[in-house]
């Protein structure tokens, strides 16, 4: 019996890992896509064609409910006397932050919820991050040359969010690794560890990002 358990904790965990690898991967890649529209002087074309063809499969996987989102923005505008719209960058944003927010909420309902399986607490925390995506996506406006601030828009991205969450991430993931190696913790340990792995998922996502726009960015510059 308790080598079964131990199987099973041994295949949950590798489940878990890969899913975080995976993860990391596709989050980077969809704030890499989000980012990528704003650039003027292209990508190299490798990247180029794995952008494409990662818009071409959400596309492809969420383009049946665009309408429904556009009709569920055009009212929720109505009803709170706002002007929302789905703006073109919805699909990337709802990835995009469904995987940003799920690593950093799934950290702590792992920790706070140890009796629940990992891959609902990962379903639940990703439906959060896709609210949050939805929000970016019908609130954001999308500028064009000649607007104001338009320069600025065009280093910040698609979506300040992106810059806030990487801000939050940061500023978590120091916390709580400062607390757990000071000689008197400000936090308790279990909060701590929620702090750190959580801030780490979420910098891990932006460093694959980041990773991502290095060779896109570097492959333009050499021709490729």
């Amino acid at each position: 019996m308790a080598d079964a358990v131990t199987r099973k904790g041994k295949g949950e965990g590798a489940f878990a890992r890969t899913q975080q690898v995976l993860g990391t991967i596709v989050g980077g890649l969809s704030i890499f896509a989000l980012i990528a529209k704003t650039w003027e002087g292209g990508i190299a074309a490798p990247l180029e064609l794995v952008v494409d063809t990662y818009n071409a499969l959400l596309s492809f996987f969420l383009g049946w409910a665009q309408p429904y989102l556009h009709e569920f923005a055009e009212a929720l505008g109505r009803w709170t006397g706002f002007e929302l719209h789905l703006y073109p960058h919805w699909k990337e944003s709802l990835v995009a932050y469904g995987i940003l927010v799920g690593a950093g909420l799934s950290a702590w309902g792992e920790v706070k919820f140890v009796s629940v399986p990992s891959w609902l607490i990962g379903v639940v925390a990703s439906a959060a991050g896709v609210a949050v995506g939805f929000a970016d996506a019908i609130l954001q406006r999308d500028l064009h040359p000649g607007d104001a601030f338009y320069d600025v828009w065009q280093v910040v991205g698609q979506s300040y969010l992106l810059a806030l969450t990487l801000i939050v991430a940061a500023t978590v993931a120091l916390a709580g690794y400062l607390s757990l190696h000071m000689a008197q913790p400000f936090m308790s340990r279990a909060d701590a560890e929620i702090c750190w792995t959580g801030g780490k998922r979420t910098l891990a996502i932006y460093a694959s990002a980041a990773t991502f726009a290095i060779l896109g960015a570097g492959g333009k510059l050499l021709g490729i």
